[in-house]
């Protein structure tokens, strides 16, 4: 069984090497990492409402290929 956890830090390593090039949207993007590491209200919110889009179109891809998603909590 893959780890949805795999797939994240895999998008993630793809995304970035796609971004890399973009000094720019990369500083920006630290800062907002910061903020929403440091507990500003309106990040995680919209990181949330984020994830639940994300969540929603990754499953409907896993349905397309027959993959089973189960979520752990540890």
């Amino acid at each position: 069984m893959i780890k949805l956890s795999e797939i994240s830090r895999h998008s993630i390593r793809h995304q970035s090497k796609d971004l890399d090039g973009d000094l720019e949207f990369k500083e920006r993007a630290q800062q907002v990492v910061v903020s929403l590491q440091g507990g500003e209200e309106k990040y995680p919110r919209a990181w949330a409402h984020i994830c639940e889009i994300s969540g929603r179109g990754y499953q409907r891809v896993y349905q397309r290929l027959g993959i089973k998603i189960e979520k752990v909590l540890n």
